[in-house]
C-alpha cells in the first residue's frame, strides 16, 4: 500500500497546485486593468511640473538670443570700427610719396612700377611743400563702459554688480570681459 498512498498523495498535491494556479488565474482577470487615467492631483502635479520646464526653457531661449544679440551688435561695432581703421590708413598712404611707402614682401602695391629707365626720367621737380596734418589716432578709442567694467572686475565685483551698475546686459560684460583677457595679436 506504500506505493498507492504515495501515488494518491502525488495525485492530491499535484490536484491542489492545479486548483491554485487556476484561483488565481481567474482572480487576477477580475482584477481591472490599471487606468491610463492619473488622478487629479498627480495630474495637476504633472502639469505644473511641464509647465515649469517649459517657463525654464523660454527663459533660456530669451537669455541666450539676448546674448547671441549683445555679440552680434559688439561684433558690428568691431567691424565698423576696423573698417574705419583701415579708411584712414588708407587715405594716410596715400597722402605719403610712394618711396617712402615700405613695400611688403608678397604684396602687390596699387601703383603699377615704373618701366621708365632712369636716364631718360626727367629731371626731379622741386619738393613740393606739404602740410603736416597730425594722422589720426591710431588707439582704439576709449570707451568709457569698457573702462568702467574692467576697473569693476578688478575690484572683484561679481558679474551680476557690474550688470546692475552698468546697465548693460550679461553678455557684454562676459564679452567684454573675455575680450579682455584675450591675447591681443
Amino acid at each position: 500500500m506504500g506505493d498507492l498512498g504515495q501515488a494518491l498523495w502525488m495525485v492530491a498535491a499535484v490536484g491542489a497546485a492545479l486548483w491554485l494556479v487556476s484561483t488565481l488565474f481567474k482572480a487576477r482577470q477580475r482584477i481591472p486593468p490599471p487606468t491610463r487615467e492619473l488622478d487629479p492631483v498627480t495630474r495637476h502635479e504633472v502639469e505644473q511640473s511641464l509647465d515649469d520646464i517649459f517657463v525654464r526653457l523660454q527663459d533660456y531661449s530669451r537669455e541666450t538670443l539676448a546674448k547671441l544679440d549683445t555679440k552680434v551688435r559688439l561684433l558690428n561695432q568691431l567691424v565698423g570700427e576696423a573698417e574705419r581703421r583701415e579708411k584712414s590708413l588708407r587715405e594716410l598712404l596715400a597722402r605719403l610719396p610712394p618711396e617712402s611707402v615700405p613695400s611688403t614682401p608678397g604684396r602687390e602695391t596699387d601703383a603699377a612700377p615704373s618701366r621708365i629707365p632712369p636716364s631718360a626720367a626727367p629731371p626731379a621737380a622741386a619738393p613740393v611743400e606739404r602740410r603736416e596734418t597730425p594722422p589720426p589716432p591710431l588707439e582704439p578709442p576709449v570707451d568709457r563702459r569698457r573702462e568702467r567694467v574692467c576697473a569693476m572686475a578688478d575690484e572683484g565685483r561679481t558679474l551680476r554688480e557690474i550688470t546692475l551698475a552698468t546697465g548693460l546686459q550679461t553678455g557684454e560684460v562676459e564679452m567684454i570681459l573675455n575680450l579682455r583677457r584675450m591675447p591681443s595679436t
